[in-house]
């Protein structure tokens, strides 16, 4: 099966919606084990999304703030 063609846009808004996430979870304050672990995920997710070769102009800056939160 082919892998799917990756748009940078397009995965530059899935990156987006982690660094809000993760935003808001660091803005809240929760320090719950679950909580925690989502936005550990989501900055696990950004790790990988910025080491992708196909970013052109973008403003990287917000995920790689959001990875360091």
């Amino acid at each position: 099966m082919a892998q799917p063609i990756e748009v940078p846009s397009v995965e530059y808004k899935k990156a987006m919606f982690s660094v809000n996430l993760i935003t808001e979870i660091v803005d809240s304050g929760d320090t719950d084990e679950a909580t925690l672990r989502i936005k550990e995920q989501n900055q696990a997710h950004l790790v990988v999304i910025l080491a992708k070769d196909f970013w052109t102009n973008e403003d990287l800056t917000p995920l790689q703030n959001a990875v360091n939160l």
